[in-house]
């Protein structure tokens, strides 16, 4: 399991390299293997994700779909 130190950091510069994919009103799942994801809201309202499946643990970033 995906313990808290290994979650991102929701407020840190370094989440600028990572995908970005766009909130629905479905749960967000992990881009790359399906399984849920840990997320924390960052100050600029779009969320850093985690995969749960620790044999993934893809990071990505969600935001509002702007339609």
């Amino acid at each position: 399991m995906v313990t808290k130190v290994d979650i991102i950091d929701a407020n840190s510069s370094n989440n600028n390299d990572l995908d970005c994919y766009s909130l629905n009103d479905q749960p967000m799942t992990c881009g790359l293997c399906g399984s849920r994801t840990h997320f924390d809201e960052k100050d600029d309202g779009t969320q850093a994700h985690q995969c749960l499946n620790t044999e993934c643990g893809y990071k990505f970033i969600a935001i509002e779909d702007i339609d």
